[in-house]
C-alpha cells in the first residue's frame, strides 16, 4: 500500500511540473510580445590593420577600412588618435548593420628617420585598436636618364640601357610595371644601393600599331616612386638614290658624279658606293637629307661599268641600290697633244 501511496505522489509531483513548464514558457512568449527581442550590438571592423612600408619624410600616404554593426540593434562608435602625424575621418559615428568607411592619413612631414606606429583607437561595445606602421627612410631613388626615345625598323626590337641607384643611405627595394605590352624591362625588380644598376629596356616594334607611340615605366620603391616616359617612333629607309654624271669617261681622268637620297624623316644619310671597278667607298657622310653630294671618281682601264650606290639613315636603315652605267675610253691624241701644250706654257 506504501508502494502505490509513492507512485501516486510521484506522478502527482511530475503533472505540477508540467503545468510549470507551460506557464513560464507562455509567460516568456509574452514577454517578448511585449517588449521584443533582445538587442546585441556587435562590433567588427576589417581590416584590422595596414603597413605603409618605408616612406620618405614629407610623405602623405592613405588608407582605410570598414566599421560596422555585426549584430542587432543601434551601434555607436567614436575613433581617437594619439599621434599627431595621424588623421581619421570620420571619427564618429552609427550603424545599425551598413558599413562605414573610415580613412586613415598619415603625414610624415618632419619626422626623423625610424619605425613608427600609429594607431586608431576605436571605443563602442569595448575598447579596439586599428593598427597602423610605417617605417621613414632618408633613402632616395635615381633614375637615369629620365627620358627614353627610340627608333624603330618595321618589326624589329630596341633596347636602351637605364641605370638605377640610391641617393640616399642605405638599400632599396624597387620594382616596376609597364603602361603598355611592347616595352619591357630586365630586370624588373631589385635592390638599389649607391652603386648604380643597369636596366635594359627594350621596344617591341611588331606589338606596335602606329609609327609614333608613347608610353611610361613606374618604378616603385622605399625610396620613392619614379615614372619615366618612353617615347618610339617607327623608322623608314631613305629613297632610292638618285645619280647623274657623264654616261662616257675617259681613262684616268677626275669625273664628278652627284648623289642624293631623300629620308622621310630628315634623319642624316650615308653613301655606300661600288665604282664597279673593285673599289668601294662605304658610309660616306653624314650628309642633309636630299641635299646633292659630288663624289669624284678615275677609271684606269677601258670598259663598260656600273656604279651601284645605296643610302642609309642614322640608324642603319638601308635603301634599296641604284645603278649608273658608264663606259671609259682612251683620251685622243690631240687632247694629249692640247695638254702637253697647256702644261709647256704653265711651265714657262
Amino acid at each position: 500500500m506504501r508502494k502505490i501511496l509513492y507512485v501516486v505522489l510521484i506522478c502527482i509531483c511530475l503533472f505540477l511540473l508540467t503545468i510549470q513548464g507551460f506557464s513560464l514558457a507562455e509567460s516568456s512568449d509574452m514577454d517578448s510580445r511585449i517588449y521584443g527581442p533582445s538587442l546585441i550590438p556587435v562590433l567588427r571592423w576589417e581590416p584590422k590593420s595596414h603597413d605603409f612600408g618605408y616612406v620618405q619624410e614629407g610623405t602623405i600616404s592613405q588608407t582605410t577600412f570598414d566599421i560596422w554593426n555585426n549584430g542587432t540593434g543601434d551601434m555607436v562608435w567614436v575613433l581617437h588618435v594619439r599621434s599627431s602625424y595621424v588623421a581619421v575621418s570620420p571619427s564618429s559615428g552609427s550603424s545599425t548593420g551598413e558599413k562605414d568607411t573610415i580613412t586613415v592619413t598619415i603625414d610624415t612631414t618632419g619626422l626623423e628617420c625610424g619605425s613608427y606606429e600609429g594607431n586608431v583607437f576605436i571605443h563602442s561595445e569595448g575598447d579596439y585598436i586599428f593598427y597602423t606602421y610605417f617605417v621613414v627612410t632618408d633613402s632616395q631613388l635615381a633614375v637615369s636618364p629620365s627620358q627614353i626615345d627610340l627608333v624603330y625598323t618595321d618589326d624589329s626590337q630596341v633596347s636602351s640601357l637605364l641605370q638605377l641607384w640610391n641617393e640616399g643611405a642605405g638599400e632599396i627595394l624597387w620594382d616596376c610595371v609597364t603602361s603598355d605590352p611592347w616595352i619591357s624591362v630586365e630586370p624588373s625588380n631589385g635592390v638599389a644601393t649607391q652603386n648604380r644598376q643597369d636596366v635594359i629596356v627594350t621596344i617591341d616594334g611588331s606589338k606596335l600599331n602606329s609609327t609614333l607611340s608613347s608610353g611610361e615605366i613606374f618604378f616603385q620603391s622605399t625610396g620613392g616612386d619614379i615614372m619615366v616616359p618612353v617615347n618610339v617612333r617607327k623608322n623608314t629607309p631613305p629613297s632610292k638614290p638618285m645619280i647623274d654624271g657623264p654616261d662616257t669617261v675617259k681613262i684616268g681622268m677626275v669625273v664628278p658624279f652627284q648623289f642624293s637620297s631623300v629620308d622621310g624623316e630628315d634623319d642624316p644619310v650615308y653613301y655606300s658606293i661600288d665604282w664597279g671597278d673593285d673599289i668601294i667607298d662605304n658610309w660616306l657622310g653624314p650628309y642633309d637629307s636630299g641635299k646633292v653630294v659630288h663624289f669624284n671618281h678615275t677609271w684606269d682601264k677601258r670598259g663598260s661599268y656600273s656604279i651601284t650606290c645605296k643610302a642609309k639613315d642614322a640608324y642603319d636603315a638601308e635603301s634599296m641600290d641604284a645603278s649608273y652605267s658608264i663606259s671609259t675610253t682612251y683620251i685622243q691624241p690631240y687632247d694629249l697633244l692640247s695638254r702637253l701644250l697647256l702644261l709647256s706654257f704653265l711651265l714657262d
